[in-house]
């Protein structure tokens, strides 16, 4: 440069001097009077802010229990004790799920260490998750939040026959063992509602094997931990490049965290309408 000056950076309206991060997106620094003092995860990088900055959410969705009186669903949920898991979501802020994911340490999050967003800790652990719910919380012996059983080894005939409509003991391969169009009716809807509310998924016609698992033990109305199996998807949306999830369970949390938030144009996100009538009698059609 001419004269071996160096030319003045000019910053834009909202533009830090430390990153192209808006300051009233970027986590805080821990160093003002009454701050936490946990360090975000770089709140100078604007590469991360680029990751979660303008990314879609996916709304988890409830069940109506009132219109499926005369179907399954009710028995099952209330052996199952998930009153409180199938209930209408609460509303979300959309500026707030970013933020909380933005800021997440994916590794520390599973391990309970709070997020921090807008200077307060924001705490969603397994066992605050089940609590909300109102869920079992006597299930750290699980793993993948489902119980140990004989048909959960990959590719068990056993597993592919109980939920299959023809009963046939094959998967398909590896990468897509089931489909949708070849569930049972009632493995069918529990899988329209996990994908939604318990284990989101990009590919929405494939079962995976965690799901398989899932789905048995729904039918069977065995025990799921549902705190872990949240923090999982929660800990995979945030290195996935889909639609944030849980995006209504996260304000919750940070309500409680005590963040306020705003509704003005688009920033609030209304959850899909419940899980009715309407689905069950459409994927029973395709039944037959």
């Amino acid at each position: 440069m001419a004269g071996g000056k160096k030319k003045k950076r000019v910053l834009t309206k909202g533009q830090s001097s430390r990153g192209s991060v808006p300051f009233a997106l970027r986590p805080p620094s821990g160093k003002g009077k009454g701050e936490i003092v946990t360090p975000p995860p770089d709140p100078d990088n604007p590469k991360r802010w680029a990751l979660f900055g303008n990314r879609k959410v996916r709304p988890e969705r409830g069940i109506n229990l009132k219109v499926l009186g005369s179907t399954f669903i009710p028995h099952t949920v209330e052996a199952m004790g998930w009153g409180g898991f199938v209930r209408t979501p609460n509303v979300a802020a959309l500026d707030l799920v970013r933020e909380f994911y933005y800021a997440m340490v994916p590794h520390r999050f599973t391990q309970g260490i709070p997020v921090i967003v807008r200077g307060k800790e924001v705490l969603i652990t397994v066992n605050r998750i089940n609590a909300w719910f109102e869920t079992s919380q006597e299930l750290t012996h699980y793993v993948d939040g489902v119980p140990n059983h004989e048909f959960f080894e990959p590719f068990n005939a056993n597993l592919a026959a109980d939920l299959r409509m023809d009963e046939d003991p094959l998967w398909n391969d590896y990468r897509s063992p089931l489909l949708l169009s070849q569930l049972e009716l009632d493995a069918a809807f529990w899988m329209m509602f996990f994908d939604y509310s318990l284990a989101p998924k990009t590919h929405r016609s494939e079962v995976s094997f965690d799901t398989a698992r899932q789905l048995f033990c729904a039918r069977h109305t065995m025990q799921m931990d549902i705190g872990q199996i949240i923090v999982q998807s929660i800990h995979k949306g945030a290195k996935t490049k889909g639609p944030l999830p849980f995006p209504c369970l996260i304000t919750h949390f940070c309500e409680e965290a005590g963040i306020e938030w705003n509704t003005e144009g688009g920033n609030l996100i209304t959850p899909t309408s419940d899980i009715g009538k309407k689905t069950y009698n459409e994927l029973a059609r395709r039944r037959g």
